[in-house]
């Protein structure tokens, strides 16, 4: 008689499918994948950061049909709302602070092992460029997002505002005045994320979001999903954390994703709604109010990150940090969603952030919702 066979936890994500087998005792987490390319990409970024981060194994990847089927052993704790970052920081909120703060520290400090054994100054065009530079490039993201010049902003009944009117438009954010041409800023992003321009890179995962850290029971950390692993930039591998936290993770995420959640159902409890007032201040004024921070944990985690990893890697790049990563940071609000595909109280709250990203006297720990300010109208 043959190994006992057991298939559980069938989910879908985008277009790929994900399980759970067990054979006899082996435990196995199966990937699978229709687009050959990303496949590919999966296991070339595997293969350049193993040495580096701490990856389950990976036990046979093949072709069946249109499918590229990855099978790797299955990471442990594996039962629902376990097993990830994520859970760390939904039981840290909860006042079970333990794993948080030990898996913490334990990722910091591969994080600076790893990058400082690893940087290196070089040509965009030489790091991985799926989140920022292939995003900004002609028919990227950008363009497909606002290249039609979609409504951005949906006020009351029939007053909108598309992409071209902001140059036109000022925003009172916070009771702050905010001037931005959407068009120009777009078109510096592509400027900056030039494949010729010099940028500090390191090996890292890439897409350090709380569902691809996972935390063993001995709180040691796990990298998953390796599309983006290799040679990343820094000010964006610092940009996806801090924003993740910070924003994605916080509220988006849990509010147009839920279905991810599916076997970490605690952790929507946590996700904190914004406060969001819009009005129309007269034909060219619109005001913003918004009170938003994300959970205390994840204040936590950003500061722990801000102190140990951005900051002393700032120095080192001789760099301002909020410079160094504003333009990174508008990216991942801008080419994450599509704004105008959110609700009228996220994209309001998406572009209160990003012209406070670009105001003058912009202030990286207020962006991140490490203070305060709370909105001067009612809140809706």
């Amino acid at each position: 008689m043959g190994p006992v066979i057991r298939l559980g936890r069938y989910r879908r994500f985008t277009a790929n499918r994900t399980l759970h087998l067990d054979v006899g005792a082996h435990r196995l987490f199966v990937k699978m994948n229709p687009n050959q390319a990303e496949a590919a990409a999966e296991i070339a970024g595997y293969r350049r950061i193993r040495d580096h981060y701490r990856l389950p194994i990976l036990r046979t990847h093949r072709r069946i049909g249109r499918w590229t089927v990855s099978l790797y052993d299955r990471h442990q704790p594996d039962h629902p709302d376990s097993g990830l970052l994520l859970d760390a920081l939904t039981a840290a909120d909860a006042g079970q602070v333990t794993s948080l703060r030990h898996g913490l520290d334990a990722i910091l400090q591969r994080y600076e092992r790893t990058i400082a054994a690893t940087i290196r100054q070089m040509p965009a065009s030489s790091t991985i460029g799926k989140l920022y530079r292939d995003r900004a490039r002609p028919r990227g993201r950008l363009d497909h997002y606002y290249g039609q010049n979609p409504i951005l902003l949906k006020l009351t009944g029939t007053d909108r505002i598309r992409c071209a009117e902001l140059r036109e438009t000022t925003f009172v954010i916070n009771g702050q005045p905010r001037r931005m041409d959407f068009y120009a800023l777009l078109a510096e992003l592509r400027a900056t994320f030039d494949p010729e321009a010099r940028v500090w890179a390191a090996m890292t995962q890439g897409d350090p979001t709380d569902f691809n850290i996972g935390l063993d029971t001995d709180n040691q950390p796990t990298w998953f999903d390796y599309d983006t692993g290799g040679l990343n930039a820094l000010p964006g591998e610092i940009a996806c954390f801090l924003w993740y936290q910070r924003l994605h993770g916080a509220w988006l995420v849990p509010r147009y994703n839920a279905e991810a959640f599916a076997d970490h159902r605690a952790a929507l409890a946590t996700a904190n709604e914004p406060m969001v007032h819009i009005r129309r201040l007269s034909p060219r004024a619109i005001g913003i109010d918004y009170q938003h921070q994300p959970s205390p944990a994840r204040r936590e985690t950003i500061t722990q990150y801000l102190t140990h990893i951005a900051m002393p890697l700032a120095v080192t790049a001789g760099t301002d940090l909020l410079t160094w990563l504003r333009p990174y940071l508008a990216m991942r609000l801008l080419s994450v969603y599509p704004l105008h595909q959110l609700d009228p109280r996220d994209a309001a709250l998406s572009l209160a952030l990003l012209t406070d990203l670009y105001a003058p006297d912009a202030d990286l720990e207020h962006l991140l919702g490490l203070t305060g300010q709370p909105p001067t109208g009612p809140a809706s």
